[in-house]
């Protein structure tokens, strides 16, 4: 693929940030962190917030939400295990309801910029509708993109899959690697479901268990989270995303990976569910991720840097990757 057709900054404008300097100190990385996999799916519009619901405030929640809360006997009970705090999952989401009480599942509340009308950066743009991590491709310098992952679901609309591999094969190489691993068979027990997010997280995982790359950073799209969604279409979006992020769990697991692949959500952050700011929720899951748990108000930048770090970017260089970090630690309590 041709570096000049992404829609990210050119390469001598990445050269006078430092961000293309990043990519030279991969090779130098741990090596427990050299083979890690990070896998976003993002929701588009927002997520809203309606994810985990807290039981201890519930009437504070149902005043705030007013016809969008979620009746509380149909809410599925959990206890945060180090606040002790009861929380509930939305009644679409039992699968990873019982991811969290497994400890393989964290939440992150109230996720949001901490200047709400700062516009989110967190995409890079690529061609054919395609969108990556922002901070993936600045790594990268626009190197080792992968967008040829099919979009599988009419929900999709912003394409299918993309892939940023670093300190790996670029090009065509890459995309000779990938559609290798695509076309070859890998026996799984586990089902996925038919679903396009299913399908895209069903090739991820082949391509994780069979193409031999080191750090991969995929990203999912999943479309419709929007303001103007009735509760039967955001509720089929969860009842879409919680089957296929618990099968591609279970996968990994099978696949003896589960340690070193962190799956998680992210968005568009949003105030109240309907304006964008701060109190959407995200999910992390993954062997590495310390599970049962949840975290409020985190930043947004914080939340994104905590898998650059796991991922292993060093320290020195997560401000300059995320420029609303600002000084403050990620947010790693979660990642081990």
């Amino acid at each position: 693929m041709s570096v000049n057709k992404l829609a990210v900054p050119s390469r001598r404008a990445i050269l006078g940030t430092g961000l293309a300097a990043l990519a030279g100190r991969l090779p130098a990385l741990g090596a427990g962190s050299a083979d890690r996999v990070l896998v976003c799916i993002y929701l588009f519009g927002g997520d809203d917030a309606n994810m985990i619901v807290p039981l201890d405030q519930f009437s504070s929640y149902r005043s705030v939400r007013g016809d969008l809360a979620i009746p509380e006997d149909s809410l599925l009970p959990v206890k945060a295990l180090k606040s002790q705090a009861t929380y509930g999952f939305h009644p679409a989401l039992s699968e990873l309801r019982d991811l969290f009480e497994s400890r393989a599942l964290a939440v992150a509340g109230a996720i949001g910029r901490r200047r709400t009308l700062e516009p989110d950066k967190s995409l890079a743009y690529l061609p054919d509708g395609y969108v990556a991590p922002g901070w993936a491709v600045a790594l990268s310098g626009a190197k080792g993109v992968f967008t040829r992952f099919a979009p599988g679901s009419s929900r999709n609309t912003r394409g299918g899959a993309s892939l940023i591999a670093l300190g790996g094969p670029t090009g065509d190489q890459l995309a000779q690697v990938v559609q290798s691993s695509l076309q070859s068979e890998l026996s799984l027990q586990t089902q996925f479901p038919e679903t396009g997010l299913g399908s895209q997280l069903r090739q991820i995982a082949k391509v994780i268990g069979l193409s031999g790359l080191r750090q991969q950073i995929y990203l999912c799209p999943l479309g419709g989270f929007t303001a103007g969604a009735d509760r039967l279409s955001r509720e089929a979006l969860l009842r879409e995303l919680s089957p296929a992020m618990a099968a591609f769990y279970q996968a990994t697991v099978e696949l003896g990976v589960h340690r070193r692949v962190t799956a998680f959500t992210d968005s568009e952050p949003n105030r109240n569910g309907t304006e964008h700011g701060w109190n959407g929720h995200q999910l992390a899951l993954g062997g590495s991720v310390a599970g049962g748990d949840v975290m409020r108000n985190i930043s947004k930048a914080q939340y994104s840097a905590a898998f650059a770090k796991w991922l292993g970017v060093d320290a020195g260089a997560l401000n300059g990757l995320f420029p609303g970090l600002e000084g403050m630690a990620p947010a790693t309590e979660f990642l081990s």
